[in-house]
């Protein structure tokens, strides 16, 4: 059954549930890549899929509600649309990091350093050190901290990305119902 005149909010957070296992997908991708570096290709496409995910989202709930909804309700969906994707890839990250991959930025940081050593170049000396303090001291990103600051990044760049989609399938329905 088609739910229809759900408040702005709800239908965010149910779109959420949609655009937060993307994004899981997408950062497994990602994160995998500098292993797998096969696996960059698919990373991409997960990275364009989310902001065509999301614009389809928009569009079709501004369709369900077109002539009630004002731009602020089209631009709130997406934004409260990322943050409930961005609070479940949050858990994910936190989760991934705390138990699963509890080495994860150690392991990184440790691969960084090794190409950046097989480079040969003075200048990277610096970076190397400091690289190699902050594994040394623990002083890599816990899992709490990426959790939020991810959290903070979808959320931000989310509503900047929902202002723009919001625009756009404003203009094109409009210009779909004057013809």
């Amino acid at each position: 059954m088609k739910q229809t005149n759900r408040s702005v909010f709800r239908r965010g957070a149910d779109d959420g549930l949609i655009l937060g296992p993307l994004m899981i997908i997408t950062v497994i991708l990602v994160a995998a890549s500098p292993s797998y570096g096969w696996m960059l290709i698919p990373a991409f496409a997960a990275i364009i899929a989310v902001p065509i995910l999301s614009f389809y989202l928009i569009a079709r709930g501004l369709k369900e509600d077109y002539p009630n909804t004002p731009f602020a309700a089209t631009w709130m969906h997406g934004i409260c649309m990322f943050l409930g994707g961005g609070i479940i890839l949050a858990l994910f990250a936190f989760i991934a990091l705390r138990w699963w991959q509890p080495l994860y930025f150690h392991n990184l940081y440790a691969f960084t350093i090794d190409i950046l050593q097989s480079q040969h170049d003075v200048n990277n000396q610096k970076l190397i050190d400091q690289m190699q303090m902050m594994i040394d001291r623990g002083l890599t990103p816990s899992p709490s901290d990426t959790a939020f600051e991810l959290l903070y990044l979808v959320s931000f760049t989310g509503s900047i990305l929902s202002l723009i989609l919001a625009l756009i399938a404003r203009k094109l329905h409009n210009s779909n119902k004057s013809e």
